[in-house]
């Protein structure tokens, strides 16, 4: 795989890939994770106006997809296409369509920011290391966040009710590899992942112990609530599943079923397969974009719980010191605190 290099300053990533591979990255996630840390501390201000995009890009791909499967639908019953061969060229360039509009806007995004890179004489950078803001910040500390983690998962009421959980690892990064894409860390959320707790790199040595207690007991919480979670997408996903199934047996006999013929060769179609299958191609992106939009009820749940062992001061110091020291990348704890603020004591 080639390695990455910033479309904005032109500095390429290589130390930086090899480094995401040897922690255990596939080589996509590793191209990815390059970047964004790149973007994160060379270029935050293209870092967030991408993000500040985002909802404009997924608008544009809903629109984008649904005028392409509306005309190659009118292209089927213009031409009479054979249906289910057009149909699966239909699926696949819907889908193609839903992400065209914020690979274009970012691509220009670069493009703008590179002109003004270039414009100011500046040169190919390298991503710095992340600076401690104190020098007291030693395995001392990590070792006590684990063990607080550990306390917790075992203690708290509300907690992990798994006798056999347990973190032993600390890892400060901007990003987690979550298949062959990666993930933000966000400043306010500690992640878990098998016998690994992933803090956000950018909060190193800036919150204290007692600080980082109500934010670790929140996401144990939210680790609890992985059966509720797993229910909740299947009793919106399974209704909608079967009534899809259901529907090819039922819609398919309200239309004629046509059969037309062209140099020896014959094709059977149904206008109502093209609905269908162009239906198939927008359920998983409408799910997605759902459980993207609603997915936080649960960090709010878990936060609830957390209120309900510490009390609500301490949860919102917490939040609001994560505020006052993190960069000013887009997070989740502006939205916590007013969940908090709007919620009875």
């Amino acid at each position: 795989m080639k390695t990455p290099t910033c479309p904005i300053c032109g500095y390429i990533l290589k130390e930086d890939f090899e480094k995401d591979m040897a922690d255990g990255a596939a080589k996509q996630a590793a191209s990815s994770e390059a970047l964004l840390t790149h973007f994160q501390r060379v270029h935050p201000d293209f870092w967030q106006w991408e993000q500040s995009k985002r909802r404009l890009g997924v608008g544009l791909g809903i629109i984008t997809a649904t005028v392409v499967g509306v005309s190659l639908f009118a292209v089927f019953l213009v031409f009479h296409i054979n249906g289910s061969g057009f149909g699966r060229g239909v699926a696949g360039l819907c889908t193609i369509a839903f992400f065209v509009p914020f690979a274009l806007i970012s691509r220009r995004g670069a493009e703008e920011y590179k002109a003004r890179w270039l414009a100011a004489g500046k040169l190919p950078t390298p991503t710095p290391k992340v600076a401690l803001e104190s020098q007291n910040v030693t395995e001392a500390d990590d070792f006590s966040i684990l063990s607080l983690t550990n306390d917790l998962a075992r203690n708290l009421p509300k907690a992990l009710d798994m006798p056999d959980f347990s973190v032993n690892q600390l890892l400060w990064k901007s990003t987690i590899a979550r298949g062959n894409s990666v993930g933000l860390i966000p400043p306010d959320i500690p992640l878990f992942r098998e016998s690994s707790m992933y803090l956000a790199e950018n909060m190193q040595g800036k919150l204290s112990l007692a600080e980082w207690k109500p934010l670790i007991s929140s996401a144990l919480n939210y680790q609890k609530l992985g059966d509720r979670k797993t229910v909740w997408v299947l009793a919106i996903t399974f209704p909608i599943i079967a009534m899809y199934a259901i529907s090819w047996f039922l819609i398919p006999p309200l239309f004629p079923t046509t059969t037309s013929c062209a140099n020896g060769l014959c094709a059977v179609n149904n206008v109502s397969w093209i609905i269908l299958i162009i239906l198939g191609s927008i359920i998983p992106i409408a799910l997605v974009v759902f459980f993207a939009l609603t997915w936080q009820r649960f960090r709010f749940i878990a936060d609830k719980q957390t209120v309900d062992s510490f009390g609500k001061e301490q949860l919102e110091r917490s939040l609001q010191r994560v505020l006052d020291v993190s960069s000013p990348n887009p997070s989740f704890a502006r939205k916590r605190l007013d969940k908090l603020a709007s919620s009875q004591s």
